[in-house]
């Protein structure tokens, strides 16, 4: 499947790869959590042989469509810890990270991290970074993204998901654009995913303009 999109988009997927930090995630699949790691270690290899014209069986046909990008689309991983940086180091062209806030100083350093575990993983490209962040526009907007982040992280429990969604603070262009700005000039970072806390199409358009600056 995603060899095909990769074809339908001409070349221009990315994609990403984690183990998620939600239990229900596996329980829905009837999975084990057991050895998740190392099987995402696995799954990375078994793409790239794929992708790049492997048999999936012994006497099989060889797999098609083949991805447009040589050898498939590039890999990112979802990374929080040094440990996972390691692991991801042997086989992705980068990570992806979150920042609640856009936080400098903790994306700066999210970003130092990724370039040790290359460096002692013997590589000699450089990783790309990607960090994401909530947020909302609008005239409600605090409201709207204390919601959406409360409930996002409830999983994890409700003083929890409270206490998170309390902090959440890129809720007017103002804000939002100086922590753009911010991580642009000051750490590294070679790409922001934003996610709106709200369907609303205003949210979409505030942001098309608020981006046209960069």
């Amino acid at each position: 499947q995603l060899a095909t999109i990769d074809v339908i988009a001409s070349g221009r997927l990315d994609v990403g790869i984690g183990i998620g930090a939600r239990g229900q995630d596996y329980e829905s699949l009837e999975a084990s959590t057991a050895n998740r790691h190392e099987r995402l270690d696995a799954q990375a290899a078994r793409l790239r042989g794929l992708w790049s014209g492997e048999p999936p069986a012994p006497g099989a046909p060889e797999p098609g469509p083949l991805p447009v990008q040589p050898g498939g689309p590039p890999l990112y991983a979802g990374v929080l810890g040094p440990k996972a940086a390691r692991r991801a180091a042997a086989w992705a062209v980068g990570v992806t990270g979150f920042s609640l806030n856009l936080d400098v100083e903790g994306v700066r350093q999210a970003v130092e991290m990724i370039e040790t575990a290359w460096t002692e993983a013997g590589r000699e490209d450089r990783p790309r970074f990607v960090t994401a962040c909530f947020y909302a526009l609008g005239p409600d907007a605090p409201a709207v993204l204390r919601g959406f982040t409360e409930r996002y992280f409830e999983i994890f429990g409700p003083a929890a998901a409270r206490a998170t969604a309390s902090e959440a603070r890129l809720s007017d262009v103002g804000t939002l654009a100086k922590a753009l700005s911010r991580v642009e000039a000051e750490t590294g970072v070679d790409e922001v995913i934003l996610v709106p806390a709200d369907v609303d199409p205003a949210i979409a358009e505030a942001t098309a303009d608020l981006v046209s600056a960069f």
